[in-house]
Parts: C-alpha cells; sequence; structure tokens
C-alpha cells in the first residue's frame, strides 16, 4: 500500500497488507520406496482450474552429486516456470537435507477465485458486480477456456499470484517432509520465485504470504547473487553438488531485512478488479533505469523518489498509530493519512510519467479521483504494488449499519457505495468493466499455514 518501487532498495521500508484470500497446495500421496536404494520419483501436479496437468520424473540416482526433475513431453500439454523451479530447488533442498526416498507425489494446486477475473462468472451466473454477489460464487471457479485450442484464459487481478502459488508449493512440501520452518520457507520461497523470475524482484509479495500483514525491507540483492547464477548455469534439469551445498546453506542462513514489525491493519480495505494486469518486473526496470540515469546525470529537477522517501515512513507510521488508537481518537490521525496517501499518489504519478511507464495510466486516475470523492469515509483510493492496470484498492472506513424507520431498510454501507459505483462505473470509452472483489486485509500471523480441515467444496 506504500513503498512500491522504493522499496527495491534494502535501505527502504514498505507498508505490505496481506490479504485473506488464499492458494491452497495439497499432497495427497507420498509413497515411500522400500529400502531398495530406488532414487527415483514421479511427480504429478494438478492444476484444475487452469485445466493442467504436469508431470514430472525426478531423480537422484547419482547419490548425492546430482538432482534433476525433467518434465514429461508427451503428457505435459503446457509448461508453468513457477511450478518447475519450485519444484526443482524445494526437492533438491529436501532430498540434499534429508536423503529421503519418495516413489510418487500427487500435487494439487488450487486458488482462492479472487486472484483472476470473476466478471465471467457473474455473467453467466446474470449475478450483479457486488462484493456480495463474488463472495457467493463457489469456491475454485475454473478458468474460461480459448474455444480454439482450449487453453485457459488467465485475467489476474493483481494480488500476487505467482508468490502465492510458490509459497503454498514450497510449504506444502517443506511439511510433507516434517522439516517444515516459517524461516526456512520464507527463505526457500523467495528463492524459488526470484530463481522463476529469472530476477530478484522486491520480495514483499512472498513476504506477505508467509508473515501477513506487516512493515517490510527488502532483503540485499547480493543475498541471492551466487545462488541464483548457480541455479541458471546448472542443467536445465540438474542441479549438482555444488549447487545444492549453496543451497543450503542460503536456505538455513539469517537474512537481512524481512518483517520491520508486524501491523494488523486497522482500516477496512476494498479491491476491484479493472479486468486488465500488468507486467510488474518489466515496469521495475524501467524506473529503476530512469532513477539510475537522473542519478548519473546528477539531475535534481525530478525529486520523486525522494520525496516519497519521505511520504511512506509517514504513512507507515500513522497507521502504526491508527492500530494503537482508540476510535474516538483517531480523527487527527486520519485526517493526516489521507493527505499522506494523497501526497504519495501524486509522487508516484508523476515519477511514472517522468520515466515512461503507466504507474498510474489515465483511466485508473479517473476511477481513483472518482472513487475518492464519493464519501468523506474514504482514506485513499490507489493502484497499490507497481501500479499499471491492476487491482485498484480503496481505503476506507466503515459505519455502522443504521435502520431507516420510514423506509424500513437498511441504510447502505460504505462498502455497498463503494461497490455499487464500481459496478455501474462508467469510464474510459464507457465499456471499461470494474469487478469489487470479495477481499478483506489479512492480520499479521495470518500467512502461511496448515489447512486442517480443508474441503473441496
Amino acid at each position: 500500500m506504500a513503498g512500491g518501487y522504493l522499496v527495491l532498495e534494502a535501505t527502504n521500508t514498505g507498508l505490505v497488507i496481506a490479504t485473506d484470500k488464499r492458494f491452497f497446495c495439497t499432497i495427497d500421496k507420498v509413497l515411500h520406496a522400500e529400502s531398495t536404494g530406488q532414487k527415483s520419483c514421479y511427480i504429478t501436479v494438478e492444476s484444475p482450474q487452469f485445466h493442467s496437468i504436469w508431470k514430472y520424473d525426478a531423480d537422484f540416482s547419482k547419490g548425492e552429486e546430482l538432482v534433476s526433475l525433467i518434465p514429461t513431453p508427451s503428457s505435459n500439454t503446457s509448461k508453468n516456470v513457477f511450478v518447475e523451479k519450485t519444484l526443482r530447488a524445494t526437492l533438491g533442498y529436501i532430498w540434499h537435507k534429508t536423503q529421503a526416498a519418495v516413489s510418487s507425489l500427487n500435487i494439487v494446486i488450487r486458488a482462492d477465485n479472487d486472484f483472476y477475473s470473476v466478471v465471467p462468472h457473474l455473467q453467466e451466473r446474470n449475478l450483479p458486480m457486488t462484493p456480495a454477489a463474488v463472495a457467493s460464487l463457489p469456491s475454485f471457479l475454473p478458468c474460461p477456456v480459448n474455444p480454439v485450442d482450449g487453453s485457459p484464459i488467465i485475467h489476474k487481478t493483481g494480488l500476487g499470484s505467482s508468490a502465492a502459488l510458490v509459497t503454498s508449493l514450497v510449504g506444502a512440501l517443506l511439511t510433507s517432509f516434517n522439516i517444515y520452518e516459517q524461516d526456512i520457507a520464507h527463505n526457500l520461497a523467495q528463492i524459488c520465485h526470484c530463481h522463476a523470475q529469472g530476477k530478484v524482484g522486491s520480495g514483499f509479495d512472498v513476504s506477505a504470504a508467509i508473515y501477513g500483514s506487516h512493515v517490510y525491507q527488502r532483503f540485499p540483492k547480493s543475498t541471492l547473487a551466487d545462488l541464483l547464477e548457480a541455479l541458471s548455469e546448472s542443467s536445465s534439469s540438474s542441479l549438482d553438488i555444488k549447487s545444492l551445498n549453496l543451497l543450503e546453506s542460503i536456505v538455513e542462513a539469517k537474512w537481512e531485512g524481512g518483517v520491520v514489525s508486524g501491523i494488523d491493519f486497522p482500516l477496512h480495505l476494498l479491491l476491484a478488479d479493472v479486468c486488465g494486469g500488468s507486467e510488474s518486473p518489466s515496469m521495475a526496470r524501467k524506473v529503476l533505469s530512469w532513477k539510475s540515469s537522473r542519478d548519473n546525470n546528477n539531475q535534481e529537477q525530478q525529486p520523486y523518489w525522494e520525496e516519497l522517501a519521505e511520504i511512506n515512513p509517514r504513512i507507515i507510521d500513522l497507521v502504526q498509530k491508527l492500530a494503537t488508537t482508540e476510535k474516538g481518537s483517531q480523527k487527527e490521525f486520519l485526517d493526516e493519512l489521507r493527505l499522506a496517501f494523497a501526497s504519495s499518489r501524486r509522487s508516484l504519478k508523476a515519477m511514472g510519467d517522468a520515466a515512461g511507464v503507466p504507474i498510474e495510466p489515465a483511466p485508473q486516475t479517473s476511477l481513483a479521483d472518482a472513487t475518492q470523492d464519493l464519501s468523506s469515509n474514504i482514506l485513499a483510493a490507489v493502484i497499490p504494488g507497481a501500479g499499471g492496470y491492476d487491482a485498484l484498492a480503496c481505503v476506507y472506513l466503515e459505519e455502522d449499519n443504521e435502520y431507516d424507520p420510514a423506509s424500513k431498510e437498511v441504510i447502505s454501507t460504505t462498502k455497498d457505495q463503494i461497490g455499487q459505483f464500481w459496478s455501474t462505473w462508467k469510464g474510459g470509452n464507457g465499456d471499461q468493466v470494474i469487478c469489487p472483489l470479495a477481499v478483506q486485509a489479512g492480520k499479521f500471523g495470518d500467512g502461511l499455514r496448515v489447512e486442517k480441515n480443508f474441503m473441496v467444496k
């Protein structure tokens, strides 16, 4: 919610608000081989929502000198680099650590609906685009498919789906082999996510998936430099003993940065699916290139980075004060927070314009401005994270429901107002579709966990 782009530098902090939406990874069966010296494992990963099954042959039959994971070409109709590289690195760590003999793993990965656009499902059921209607949908709805080739049509909503997928898969594997520790899961998930992306990103999305809402500081890029180079230089299917030793040492090391302080977000949060989506890594590269050029030329006429470096800690401080202040005494902090969010938004948009990056594109500006003007209970309407055409986030105060004796109806709440406004939005050319999501802010400590009574309804 605050700290976008600046958090890429390890000296800066960001306000990370986790949502209550999750990926669910189940490992239904782990068959341990008898004592026959078997060193191979057949792996099936199913994603019902993506209409996909990925199969792999894993092997460390050459002892600890080599761990390989080879896709089964005849079985795999698609490729998921996040699944494949997470499996390779995580199983490499597990087998190098435990030397467990396993003959097969059957893995199923599911995601809450809100990670992907639910507009087609609402339209199919003739339901309105409101938070209540979204919440009423059945769990784990499949993505629509392309009628030509049957491939899944995927429209992300900007909730960090790749990080949540990687984190869930890492956690499930570590748990299945009885070596789960929270910090180990964090370090391994960060490694897998960076390895799959081909770069060291901010890491805040993985950290949120592990720990929940918190104030975050990124680990230094140098933490993973040697390891990522070793992983990329290894065979596309194998990890050698040098890479495995380095992997184990870094996974088990104490990293700098991470959770500065936990936080329970004291305000309400509503997100809008704007039926778009942006490539955050490419946007970040362009912004950092712009900043590097400005630094090298010593040009001080574009001070947006410095402005944000002052505003972001102020937002964090105000949110923390609100979390520890009684409701009746919050007005001063709320007024200041509204101004701080507005300043952050202005500076981010100006920085994007200067860097040639659509951090806040014109259609998003129109929607955010109109949302902000709806009610005095709305503190901010911003495009979180890297910006672009990902979900719009609205931070608001919710008044208690009031009953109107004259109409004998419950007066609509702020959430209802926002949801109704978004569902009828006619911005841009009048064809922009905005759908509220059934997302709420999560708490610190409510991140990666074992679901003891998980069932698919």
